[in-house]
């Protein structure tokens, strides 16, 4: 597989991650406060306080999915760089990956 579509399985990785993390958000907030997540954080009838724990929360949360799905899909494409290095004899893995991401 080339670049690109490394690059579109990570995307996608990085959306999916985010829809997890959102279920995620919502639910942990739930059983942290007694209470739903707002819907709309930035309603001026949401309490400050409420506004920006859920900002923070959400933020930090959806990040750290984001990271974690976009490392996977990283580690997936160097195994894959690899392997079709291994079939290749010895040859340099950085400059394989930098070829492959037009970075040389």
């Amino acid at each position: 597989m080339g670049p690109n579509v490394w690059k579109l399985i990570g995307t996608g990785a990085a959306m999916l991650a985010g829809v997890v993390a959102n279920k995620i958000v919502n639910s942990g907030w739930q059983k942290a406060t007694g209470k739903e997540a707002p819907s709309d954080p930035t309603n001026p009838e949401v309490d400050w306080k409420e506004a920006l724990a859920f900002a923070a929360f959400s933020g930090l949360v959806i990040g750290i999915a984001r990271l974690v799905a976009q490392r996977q899909t990283a580690k997936g494409y160097v195994a894959a760089v690899k392997r079709q290095s291994h079939d290749l004899g010895d040859v340099d893995l950085q400059a394989q990956i930098d070829a492959r991401t037009n970075k040389a």
